[in-house]
């Protein structure tokens, strides 16, 4: 399956830098790391991968943290991980997707967009994490308006984001 999961992000990644977050460096970690990289290098010979392990194998903050610094700090623009949020979808679990874009919708509404920034910044960081770029650029794009006080720009898209965003609660559900 780490092979597998490796062609799929050898052949996804635009930057060529891959990012792994495991809990602690075992053998069997090791062997699951290799597979991927080999996997991600049968279809991208220029691909590169980088390695975090946080010690633990349930700390969902330590892995989220990993995992941003792998994509801010090291480049890396696909993440594959073992752990306990790597079962979880980096936190965009598809039963909690309405209720975050339920409280999206609430700030949006209430013209509340200092808080409705802050949790379009949060939805666009998760959606990178999992690979929805698409998403995330829309996230992003609605957060630059927000701080550019842009709001015809954010009346214009909010639904579309919103929309796709809850979309994933489908595709999500299957993994």
């Amino acid at each position: 399956m780490r092979y597998l999961a490796g062609i799929i992000a050898g052949s996804m990644t635009k930057t060529n830098v891959l990012g792994f977050v495991g809990g602690t460096n075992t053998p069997q970690v090791d062997r699951g790391v290799n597979a991927c990289y080999l996997g991600a290098k049968s279809v991208n010979p220029d691909v590169k991968l980088k390695v975090r392990f946080i010690g633990s194998w349930s700390d969902e903050q330590a892995e989220r943290e990993a995992a941003e610094k792998l994509i801010f700090e090291d480049g890396a623009d696909t993440i594959l991980l073992k752990g306990k949020v790597s079962d979880t979808g980096i936190g965009m679990k598809p039963e909690d997707i309405d209720k975050k874009a339920d409280e999206i919708e609430g700030y949006y509404f209430k013209d509340d967009f200092e808080n409705y920034g802050i949790k379009v910044h949060a939805l666009k960081s998760t959606s990178r994490l999992i690979g929805a770029y698409d998403l995330s650029d829309k996230a992003k794009a609605l957060e630059e308006a927000v701080k550019e006080g842009n709001i015809d720009y954010v009346r214009d898209n909010n639904y579309e984001l919103i929309s796709q965003y809850r979309s994933y609660k489908d595709l999500l559900k299957y993994i």
